[in-house]
């Protein structure tokens, strides 16, 4: 999908219809397929309204738990077209080999992606790298309890109490987003609220990977691991 901004459409020479993916995605879930978008927020010539609108969407898509997206700038590599205009506008911090660092054109947007990874820093990566895998994990595993397994009661409380901490988890990032785009780093309120969350998460998790072998799904953490089911 990559963006909602249609002229960012075209600079990558994408031609989607974004507006469809909240449709397809409930026809495909029916379908007992979970999708995983592909996403760029954060590129060489984006501009702040840009940034809202895709957050927007990932938002009313819920797909806000999905790190890389909302984390990592756009990779860029050499000899094509985007390389050669970051290199003619200056734009280009560092490079080694295909490894190449830039800055925003926009002041703003650099203002903004530097509190913004500071707070995610502060906080530390590997805690919102694990809430996406749990989030992600548990819709896959809940996929194929759908299609194949006979669902407890006890998987159905755990597998919804999953489920409801992920708008509360939307909820607090668009707290920590709005912050930053204030040029401020991450609140004590917003890093607290983030930590408890994610300690409820991990345990509720267990309750789930137990729960989920309770239906019959044997070893649902090594089917993780190689997809073999």
């Amino acid at each position: 999908l990559e963006t909602v901004d249609k002229n960012s459409l075209k600079r990558y020479n994408k031609d989607v219809r974004v507006q469809q993916y909240t449709e397809l995605k409930k026809q495909l879930m029916h379908n007992h397929i979970v999708p995983h978008i592909g996403f760029i927020l954060y590129h060489p010539y984006t501009t702040i309204e840009e940034i809202k609108n895709n957050i927007e969407f990932l938002n009313n898509a819920g797909e806000l738990h999905r790190f890389g997206v909302v984390y990592e700038k756009m990779r860029i590599f050499p000899n094509t077209d985007l390389y050669n205009q970051l290199k003619n506008d200056g734009l280009i911090i560092s490079q080694n080999d295909n490894d190449i660092d830039y800055c925003f054109k926009n002041q703003q947007v650099q203002k903004f992606y530097r509190h913004f990874t500071d707070s995610i820093t502060k906080i530390g990566i590997p805690i919102f790298e694990r809430i996406e895998y749990i989030f992600v994990c548990s819709e896959f595993i809940n996929n194929l309890v759908d299609l194949k397994q006979q669902k407890t009661p006890q998987y159905i409380d755990a597998y919804n109490y999953i489920l409801k901490l992920h708008p509360q988890y939307s909820k607090i990032f668009i707290s920590l987003f709005k912050r930053c785009l204030e040029n401020k780093l991450i609140s004590d309120e917003t890093q607290r609220e983030i930590l408890n969350l994610y300690s409820t998460l991990e345990s509720k998790w267990e309750n789930f990977i137990l729960a989920t072998i309770n239906t019959g799904f044997n070893n649902p953490l090594e089917w993780i691991a190689n997809g073999n089911y």
